[in-house]
């Protein structure tokens, strides 16, 4: 039988180590170039299995017409790029994300008042097959975004706290745009063949 999905099932599962990354701005982390690099001064924050949500806008309006009606002008498109993350950790990582990185201390004491820092944001998926197995690791690197609203999780017995922050990518000189995409990198699986041999 010949696969003609291949490749297109199952996009987007999370890489099981580390899925969604961290790292304050103002540390000045090394900016990851290939989707396998290892990530140094990065922090890890789990999220919910809902996923990621990233958003553009190309930023387009309608231009501007004479008395007549007719197209005179183009407008000047001011794209724009989010992200929207709902976080179900409790670590120390990812209260800085919620309440600000210099209003949680180390015990995980938090005193909100404004979370306006700038974070790299670094997002791996694997790629499957159409039988589910991974083929590609594919690595979303955002070096300048900033918390534009948070959501908080309803509080009820039984039920699991997800807060939600959206992120607004921001243009970043390093890449020449608000986030990237690097190139897919192939991920090996070892498969196992069991022979059995009659008498």
């Amino acid at each position: 039988m010949t696969a003609t999905n291949t490749g297109l099932a199952s996009f987007g599962r999370p890489n099981d180590e580390t899925y969604f990354s961290v790292a304050l701005a103002s540390s000045s982390p090394t900016i990851p170039t290939t989707s396998d690099a290892t990530l140094s001064g990065y922090e890890t924050v789990r999220v919910s299995e809902d996923g990621i949500t990233p958003a553009v806008d190309l930023g387009k309006s309608d231009p501007a017409k004479d008395w007549a009606g007719r197209d005179v002008l183009a407008s000047t498109a001011t794209p724009s790029a989010s992200l929207s993350v709902p976080i179900i950790d409790n670590s120390v990582a990812a209260d800085k994300l919620r309440y600000g990185a210099s209003n949680v201390d180390a015990s995980g004491n938090a005193v909100f008042n404004g979370a306006t820092d700038s974070w790299v944001v670094i997002v791996d998926e694997l790629h499957n097959d159409e039988n589910g197995d991974p083929v590609s690791l594919v690595r979303y690197v955002y070096p300048n975004c900033v918390p534009q609203n948070i959501t908080f999780g309803t509080h009820s017995k039984g039920s699991l706290i997800i807060d939600t922050v959206e992120f607004q990518a921001l243009y970043s000189p390093a890449i020449g745009g608000y986030f990237k995409k690097l190139a897919p990198v192939s991920v090996t699986t070892t498969t196992t063949t069991t022979t059995t041999t009659g008498a």
